[in-house]
């Protein structure tokens, strides 16, 4: 259904931003690979009183601005960014870098995955290295 739908309109998915949306999130993917992409950050999906991460815990604003930065597959081989850098900008093997990943996923509007999911991500989605490194900046900036 959801092919016959996008070959009629532009298809965007937008799910949970926790373990069962990204399973969803690469069955619609694998099915509609030029289908866009928005990722709604984990905060805002945090439900007020109990209750696992959903979308339906977003306020409109939320929603909102998550769809103003969707993002499209890039075509292969669009970034240079290396596992190193990863090391090298405090995304992996500190203390810090699972909060870290999650806010520099929050800004580059691509959602937060672990080590490998990110670098994954960033490849998928052609961020470049420089893009990283600002990206990062921007994070260190607002957490100071």
């Amino acid at each position: 259904h959801i092919k016959q739908v996008a070959q009629q309109r532009e298809l965007i998915v937008l799910t949970d931003p926790d373990f069962n949306g990204l399973k969803i999130r690469q069955k619609v993917m694998a099915a509609v690979p030029q289908a866009k992409q928005a990722f709604l950050p984990r905060q805002a999906a945090r439900p007020h009183h109990r209750g696992s991460l959903g979308v339906e815990h977003a306020t409109k604003a939320d929603l909102w601005d998550c769809l103003q930065h969707v993002v499209s597959l890039a075509p292969a081989s669009m970034t240079d960014v290396q596992p190193n850098d990863l090391v090298r900008l405090g995304l992996v093997g500190s203390p810090a870098s699972q909060k870290r990943r999650e806010q520099v996923g929050d800004y580059l509007h691509i959602g937060y995955g672990n080590a490998k999911q990110f670098l994954r991500k960033l490849t998928l989605f052609g961020i470049s290295a420089a893009e990283l490194g600002l990206a990062v900046q921007h994070v260190k900036i607002k957490e100071t």
